[in-house]
């Protein structure tokens, strides 16, 4: 994004995966990871949410409303998988 010349600094600690799905999908517990090459096979670890910090905080807070979208999404397809009755 720095080569649009449109930053605005400092650069900002964004989520890798939407810190509000994250939320939707943990339902208040704690973020964890497996299956990834350094654990080994079946190992689970419990970690804060990913973070990058790679945008400036005017391009990470335009990526806002997709957040807003992929929370609204996470949140529906949540609660049609745990309501599901069979239909």
């Amino acid at each position: 994004m720095k080569e649009l010349g449109s930053c605005v600094a400092p650069i900002s600690g964004e989520h890798i995966i939407s810190d509000s799905v994250c939320r939707v999908l943990t339902g208040g517990g704690e973020f964890s990871i497996s299956g990834v090459p350094w654990l080994e096979a079946g190992e689970m670890k419990i970690i804060p949410p990913p973070q990058a910090n790679c945008l400036c905080t005017k391009h990470n807070s335009a990526l806002s409303p997709l957040d807003d979208a992929a929370r609204y999404f996470f949140a529906s397809l949540k609660s049609y998988l745990e309501d599901d009755d069979g239909s």
